[in-house]
């Protein structure tokens, strides 16, 4: 009896653990919403099960549904909100409200190689999030944080799609090169050219580093400023995929308006005889040269996954747009992966980045405006039928036909791959040793061909194929030890670095000329017959940099950090003497608000003073040999009866050179009230650029060429920056924020003068930067100077002072006498006077973004201000002197001048705001298990320009070296459509 007890006891437990382990394991539905403390939905919340890959989004109404067990955890986390943990405990409905996050300060930031937090960062940087970035149509991350920094200008000349954007940050800071911001994507170092070919939507962050506090990180290539870029990473859940995008229509914003073919017709018999060549056609070359279509196809399919142990991010991506020029287009392709393994008890974490892109291009010929807006509207748009041949204007002969030019074939193909791992071993509790590595490659081809019955081919040429390669190899290798150390009151962050690359750069190129036929084409250079002696060429450098860095951050009582960085590096480019450099930072912050006087009022919730000085360089605009004596092939002659290649020098030595040398003040203040919803943020800088780089003349002897490259020069840069941004309306369906910046910028060219080896290195007075001539003005074609004592690009033109009428009723420019000699000098130190500035001395945005439920609507301002433009197609196209031969505005009959020459009759403010985008989105409503969000915008890109400008456009280059003349070469703005859709399984 006891033992059949016994059975049905163990039986009965066994019956009981079974039905537990039955209740415990299966798994049941649960789901719930997500609200934040004012009972707005939160959408995209991770809702993931607690050490599993298990995990969903929340939808659009911040709801989910989970698959779960009764002794699950769920894990509620979203940025910028405390992540909960929520045991399930039997339950199937939640409801889960997540509070702000209090202490946003200690968000992780990464400011190069240092990571850090908000509270602990003493320098001047602005960080942009992917949810901060452009909503409207998106091309690249540049567009992407267009008019979202402070001091950060970004412009391009005009809408040519395979021209790459301008970047300055604080102004220049260089006369020879290397302006643009030094650019670092996950630890590797790139260019403005490869964030620009980057997909959008593989960008989680950027941060812009500007005082020399943070930029003496990166010492001799931090002159110009940092962007660092910081990627989407794989992170522990369940899989998601993820499609963005965009389609686009694009059309002109404005065109010149050139004659008519009735127009010119009438011009010329009313005022020229009937002297132009009539061929009988009426063609609006302006209409021809352009697509009937311009589209942008824009799109990325990604997918994450992973445990907490490991994780990985694959993503694809092709971005092509077609051209406002007929055969222009460009499509890249993009591909990344990034993999995370954590191993050895989480003390070792391993990473994998790839990047890669193929780009494919067409790029028509660059004057093909010039072309079609100057060209003789009654030529037909065919070639004549009888000979074969484009009928063509020999008395136009500075302006290429443009059906000729659009037969010109230019195309680019190019290939990158830039693959990095990094190793981080916690060796004991805050230090941690970390060793990174990268690859970059690049290499490309260039082909181009010219038809052998092209006009200027006729005569002799009989056709032109070229063909050029280039290759790029760089190696990067570092190796980092962090130290991070918390006792009672005090933090420290030190680290330590060293860090070695290698360039290797080679590139070749031949130019064939003499094709029967046009069949072939630079596919096979042989077809040609003539190659002419140095149309065959190749060139190879290489060259290394070594680098030392230390960084320590001290934080006492989260309320007065200091941080100091020193870093040496360096480089075989440079001269024998000066083959290392020193580049130290120092930086204080006062955590004002954290003071125990600040604690009682609730206004104020973050207040940060900060101060920083420092020392960065710039060897960019170094080549690998400029410290070196080199010699050239020179040409071929006759030696002993055979061909011999003669050389000469093409250098002279300079042991003395060296990287030019930054000296940068900052002083400034975040400010965070109302519990955040109001922030900003001020500063002001002054730098001074030293050791300045400029090629001289100089005498031959000594020297055995006639120019040298030396560190001369210097110049100073000051300026305040004002960024404010606030949540004004946050309620549960209505949402209304706002941001704006703007930047004062003033630049000064101190001296350019020295001595060098006992000889006086000068330079004239007034230094041309940027010419422009072309048909009938072949002299005097000066238009923006430098000179000591003023700023870099500035307008210096002779006076207008009304026209001279001859008894034909034919006007000419007046000119003043400036120095009162009797004689109009327009020579570069003649009658000229100061007039203006091509860098705007004010730059603007403002941005809004209002939402209504699942609607939402944005908009973006952008400004420039103080700077003036050169309209230099007005007054090439109103010239009447060249007309019948070269077409002209529609204005230039009334105008009545007959000469084209500089004056500032043509000179005009450039100031413009322009409204940059505005889109309007919605967010649909999903209750399916396999969609976890789903969005459709419109957007309007370039919508309008508020300007007095009469050009296309006032939005061009406004590089104080490069910018600031409007020439027929500028492609107009596009104006673009856009529809956006994305999805999230």
């Amino acid at each position: 009896m006891k033992k059949r007890f016994r059975v049905i006891k163990t039986l009965m437990c066994v019956m009981f653990i079974a039905a537990f382990s039955v209740n415990a394991f299966a798994q049941t539905v649960a789901n719930g919403t997500v609200v934040d403390e004012e009972g707005s939905p939160l959408i995209g919340v991770t809702i993931a099960v607690k050490g599993t890959a298990q995990g969903i989004l929340t939808d659009l109404d911040g709801s989910f549904s989970i698959n779960v067990k009764s002794d699950d955890i769920l894990v509620a986390s979203f940025v910028g909100f405390v992540t909960q943990e929520i045991p399930v405990n039997g339950n199937t409905h939640f409801e889960i409200i997540l509070e702000e996050d209090v202490l946003l300060l200690d968000e992780v930031v990464i400011v190069g190689y240092a990571v850090g937090n908000k509270r602990s960062i003493s320098g001047a940087i602005e960080r942009v999030r992917k949810e901060d970035m452009n909503a409207g149509y998106v091309a690249s991350p540049i567009d992407a944080i267009r008019g979202k920094v402070s001091g950060l200008v970004i412009s391009q000349n005009g809408g040519n799609i395979n021209e790459d954007p301008t970047v300055r940050l604080r102004g220049i800071s260089s006369l020879s090169g290397g302006n643009d911001p030094l650019v670092i994507i996950d630890g590797v170092y790139a260019s403005i050219t490869i964030l620009n070919n980057m997909s959008s939507q593989d960008i989680n962050e950027i941060t812009v580093l500007k005082d020399a506090s943070e930029t003496a990180q990166y010492g001799s290539r931090g002159a110009a400023g940092v962007i660092i870029v910081t990627t989407n990473k794989g992170k522990a859940g369940a899989a998601h995929i993820s499609y963005n995008g965009q389609v686009g229509y694009s059309q002109a914003y404005k065109t010149l308006d050139v004659l008519s073919a009735a127009e010119w017709r009438e011009l010329n018999d009313a005022k020229f005889n009937g002297a132009g060549q009539d061929m009988g056609a009426s063609t609006d070359w302006m209409d021809w040269i352009q697509n009937d279509f311009v589209s942008q196809n824009n799109h990325s399919l990604s997918l994450t996954q992973g445990t907490e142990k490991s994780s990985m991010l694959a993503s694809i991506g092709v971005n092509s747009k077609v051209g406002q020029v007929r055969n222009s287009d460009n499509t890249t392709y993009s591909m990344r992966f990034n993999g995370n393994q954590t191993g050895l008890g989480d003390r070792l974490n391993l990473e994998l980045n790839i990047m890669a892109f193929y780009i494919d291009k067409n790029d028509p010929s660059a004057s093909i405006w010039s072309s079609a807006s100057g060209y003789n509207p009654t030529f037909p748009v065919s070639r004549n039928s009888e000979t074969g041949l484009w009928d063509v204007d020999a008395n136009s002969s500075m302006v290429t036909h443009p059906g000729e030019a659009m037969e010109i074939e230019n195309h680019t193909e190019s290939f990158r791959i830039m693959p990095s791992a990094r190793a981080s071993l916690t060796i004991a509790e805050g230090l941690t040793l970390s060793v990174f590595g990268s690859f970059d490659q690049n290499s490309s081809v260039q082909k181009r061909y010219t038809p052998n019955d092209h006009y200027q081919q006729r005569s002799g040429g009989k056709g032109s194929a070229s063909v050029s390669n280039s290759f790029a190899r760089n190696w990067l290798g570092n190796a980092q030890l962090t130290y991070v150390k918390n006792i009672g009151k005090h933090s420290l962050n030190f680290l330590a670095l060293t860090e070695g690359q290698s360039y290797f750069n080679y590139t070749d190129a031949a130019t064939v000329t003499g094709f029967e036929t046009n069949v072939i084409k630079y596919n096979n250079l042989e077809a040609g017959s003539t190659v002419t002696y140095g149309n065959v060429t190749s060139s190879a450098s290489k060259y290394n940099i070594l680098s030392y860095m230390a960084r320590v951050n001290y934080m006492y009582d989260s309320k007065y950090v200091l941080t100091f960085n020193a870093r040496t590096d360096g480089s075989s480019k440079l001269g024998a003497n000066n083959k290392w450099g020193f580049f130290p930072s120092a930086s204080l912050a006062w955590i004002l608000s954290n003071e125990g006087f600040m604690l009682s009022q609730n206004l104020i919730s973050n207040l940060k003073l900060r101060a920083s000085y420092g020392i960065t360089g710039n060897q960019d605009q170094i080549a690998a040999y400029n410290s070196l004596e080199l010699m050239t092939p020179g040409g071929v002659t006759s030696y002993g009866g055979s061909n011999v290649v003669t050389y000469s020098y093409n250098q002279n030595a300079n042991p003395d050179l060296q990287w030019e040398t930054k000296y940068t003040f900052d002083a400034g203040f975040d400010f965070a009230m109302f519990k955040d919803r109001l922030r900003g943020a001020f500063d002001f800088y002054h730098s001074t650029t030293k050791d300045l780089l400029y090629t001289y003349t100089v005498s031959t002897p000594p020297f055995v060429y006639n120019t040298l490259l030396a560190n001369m020069g210097e110049m100073t840069n000051t300026g305040v920056e004002v960024s404010l941004s606030g949540d004004i309306i946050r309620s549960r369906d209505w949402k209304l924020s706002m941001g704006g910046n703007m930047a004062f910028q003033k630049n000064m060219l101190v001296s350019l003068q020295g001595t060098y080896n006992g000889e006086e290195l000068t330079t004239p007075e007034w230094v041309a930067l940027v010419s422009s001539g072309g048909a009938g003005h072949t002299s005097n074609t000066s238009v923006t100077y430098m000179a000591e004592g003023y700023a870099v690009g500035l307008f210096r033109l002779p006076v207008h002072a009304g026209f001279d009428v001859d008894e034909n009723d034919k006007k000419t420019y007046a000119f003043e006498d400036l120095d009162g000699d009797g004689v109009i000098d327009q020579g570069d130190t003649g009658d000229r006077e100061i007039l203006g500035q091509v860098t705007p001395k004010v730059t603007a945005s403002l941005n809004c973004q209002v939402s209504y439920k699942n609607f939402d609507f944005s908009a973006q301002f952008k400004g420039a201000y103080g700077h003036k433009i050169y309209n230099y197609t007005y007054c090439t196209l109103n010239n009447l002197n060249q007309f019948p031969s070269y077409n002209v505005l529609a204005t230039a009959s009334d105008m009545g001048i007959y000469e084209i020459t500089h004056t500032s009759y043509w000179l005009e403010k450039g100031d413009y705001t322009n409204i940059e985008y505005i889109t309007l989105g919605y967010n649909i409503p999903n209750k399916t298990k396999y969609i976890s969000g789903a969005r459709i915008a419109l957007s309007c890109n370039n919508v309008g320009t508020i300007t007095k400008y009469s050009g296309l456009t006032p939005m061009i280059r406004t590089d104080p070296l490069t910018g600031g003349v409007d020439t027929r070469n500028i492609y107009p703005i596009v104006r673009t459509y856009t529809l956006q859709i994305s999805f999230n399984f």
